[in-house]
């Protein structure tokens, strides 16, 4: 949970510096709100997964939880790459995209080096 509230909290600082700074529009506490639903939303959203994990599965395999959490980070993750990208001016996207296809590569070289 406390990844969860680290990536809105990035997506809070980063989407008012775009809003504010970059795009010159003015501050208004509908961002704040926004970001006190979503607070408010992905707590519950992660609770209830937990509760049908172990109404189901017991306490040890919290899978449910797991996953609609991981779905949030994803796209508080997303959210907060896009505006950075508009702070730096560069698409983070491209880049992370380059990079792990790079990654992915070099790993299926070594393996049918190795196979060989």
């Amino acid at each position: 949970m406390i990844t969860i509230y680290v990536l809105l909290l990035v997506d809070l600082i980063t989407g008012i510096y775009c809003k504010v700074v970059i795009k010159r529009e003015p501050f208004t506490s509908k961002r704040l709100k926004d970001t006190t639903v979503k607070f408010i939303g992905y707590s519950m959203a992660v609770f209830i997964g937990l509760m049908v994990d172990i109404a189901m599965l017991g306490d040890s395999a919290l899978m449910l939880a797991r996953i609609v959490a991981g779905y949030i980070m994803l796209t508080e993750f997303q959210s907060g790459i896009e505006n950075i990208s508009i702070i730096t001016g560069t698409n983070l996207w491209v880049m992370i995209k380059d990079k792990v296809t790079e990654l992915f590569n070099s790993k299926i070289i070594k393996q049918k080096d190795e196979n060989n």
